[in-house]
């Protein structure tokens, strides 16, 4: 795992198994690299993974799929839209 660290905190139970993070911090902090990269490894080995985005164009996100070497029986894409 590439963020080794992250692993170390789950390993320890000091981040338990299975929980939601939530990250923040400033634009360019990395909030995006690492979540991306999260996402790649665990797809790599084979977990199944959420991804939720408030601002990436659907059209966009199909095609970062279709050029990644995912499956179209892997991937479920749902739109919607969120409401006031």
């Amino acid at each position: 795992m590439y963020f080794h660290q992250l692993e170390l905190l789950v390993e320890k139970g000091e981040v338990p198994a299975g929980c939601n993070i939530m990250l923040v911090g400033p634009s360019g902090s990395g909030k995006t690299v690492l979540c991306d990269t999260l996402l790649c490894e665990s797809l790599d080995v084979g977990q199944t993974c959420l991804y939720i985005t408030m601002k990436m164009d659907p059209n966009l996100l199909r095609h970062y799929i279709r050029l990644s070497e995912l499956k179209d029986d892997e991937v479920r894409l749902e739109v919607g839209r969120t409401t006031n």
